[in-house]
């Protein structure tokens, strides 16, 4: 005997859904907040600059959840299945948005240290802080400015 794929319930499958778009949204919101904060201040230079490093990851991760959400609405809302180029399509962007999650941060990283170092700026340690793989680096122009960082830091 067939087992017969149960459909999920009209509140599970929107809900799902919604829950995804709401995290996509979320993703890169994030992003783009931090990365026009970042190159705003890469413009004015001022004395102490803070580079977020996992919110670089966030613009993989959106385009990962954009595509999987629309395959979502396409084959469970809409009731069409989704044909071989466009599920051929789908995987290749969901392919490139994992890629874009794993060297997006390194490379950005990469930059932002190379133009800042070029620039007479040095990383902060005390200032700077990791969870997990979520790492935000400070850059200062000098010593003086990171001391009054990790003194701020410290009062919180």
């Amino acid at each position: 005997m067939v087992a017969q794929a149960q459909k999920p319930s009209a509140l599970v499958l929107y809900g799902t859904l919604s829950m995804l778009i709401a995290i996509a949204l979320t993703a890169f919101g994030f992003f783009f907040v931090r990365a026009i904060g970042l190159f705003d201040d890469l413009k004015v230079l001022p004395p102490s600059i803070s580079f977020d490093k996992g919110a670089f990851y966030l613009f993989g991760v959106g385009l990962v959840l954009s595509v999987l959400t629309f395959a979502g609405i396409y084959e469970s809302v809409m009731r069409k299945t989704l044909a071989p180029k466009l599920s051929g399509q789908f995987t290749k962007l969901v392919i490139g948005g994992v890629v874009v999650t794993l060297l997006l941060p390194h490379l950005v990283h990469y930059g932002v240290q190379s133009f800042l170092t070029s620039r007479g700026y040095e990383v902060c340690g005390g200032a700077s802080h990791q969870w997990l793989h979520s790492r935000t680096i400070v850059y200062v122009r000098n010593q003086d400015v990171c001391d009054r960082l990790v003194l701020e830091k410290r009062r919180m």
